[in-house]
């Protein structure tokens, strides 16, 4: 799929995109959790997250429109 970020497991397996990786980044630590159990937190968290991810993908599509489409077809917004 090409898509960033991504992480190659020790076994070879690739798993991809931010969300996927801080649940298993999460499920590895014994001790302190990134993402909290309580459900107020817990919402914080995931929202914090869907808003990185968004700027992320905005960032591509940013980049993208100044580097691959043609200068008389790019969106000045």
């Amino acid at each position: 799929m090409g898509k960033i970020p991504y992480l190659i497991l020790d076994d070879g397996e690739v798993i991809y995109d931010s969300r996927v990786i801080a649940e298993y980044a999460d499920a590895l630590s014994p001790v302190g959790k990134l993402v909290p159990a309580g459900s107020r937190e817990r919402a914080t968290v995931k929202t914090w997250e869907a808003l990185a991810d968004g700027i992320e993908d905005a960032g591509i599509l940013a980049r993208l429109e100044v580097t691959l489409r043609p200068a008389e077809q790019q969106s000045q917004d």
